[in-house]
């Protein structure tokens, strides 16, 4: 079983499939990894065939690309976005990442850029984790040929606190009815 976010305009809503998405060649994809929460890398792997431009951070147009989403205990989904910011100097200022190679941004949630719904603990351990990266197009997007649109990560378990993921050795007996939901969760 998988949840997966789906984006749809401004309405983004998770939805359930019974198989995970995989990323296509030829499409530039995010990816959630080395997770200690509430701190986490996204690497923007670009699948295609050509360089790719991103917008950088530092200005309007990518400051607000990447958002994480969360599934709570309760099942609640919440969507954590980018702390609005007035900058001083603006400039469409994008990178570029070739074929078969990715960029990273790594993320903590409790550095005061990201705005936080009312009620949300980030001390209570999310079971799940996903990002969403989303570009809109502009007239600076168009001039500058950056990527435009919406794609979404897989859904990620978030380890607890000194979990150590708990694999079974080769050939052994009765693994698998040995494992804990609490230890790991397929």
């Amino acid at each position: 079983m998988d949840w997966r976010l789906v984006a749809v305009g401004m309405v983004t809503f998770v939805a359930w499939s019974s198989q995970a998405a995989q990323p296509k060649d030829g499409d530039l994809y995010p990816v959630v990894e080395n997770i200690s929460w509430p701190r986490l890398r996204v690497k923007v792997v670009n699948a295609t065939k050509e360089p790719v431009r991103l917008w950088k951070d530092s200005n309007s147009w990518g400051h607000y690309k990447i958002s994480v989403c969360l599934v709570q205990k309760n099942g609640k989904v919440v969507q954590i976005k980018r702390r609005p910011v007035a900058f001083t100097r603006n400039v469409p200022e994008f990178f570029e990442t070739g074929p078969g190679e990715s960029s990273e941004t790594r993320i903590d949630l409790k550095d005061g850029y990201w705005t936080l719904p009312d009620g949300l603990d980030l001390e209570d351990w999310p079971p799940f984790v996903s990002v969403v990266l989303c570009v809109e197009s502009t007239p600076e997007a168009k001039e500058l040929k950056t990527w435009v649109g919406t794609r979404v990560s897989e859904w990620v378990d978030v380890p607890k606190k000194g979990d150590i993921p708990v694999v079974p050795p080769k050939n052994s007996v009765g693994a698998d009815s040995e494992r804990t939901e609490d230890k790991r969760r397929e």
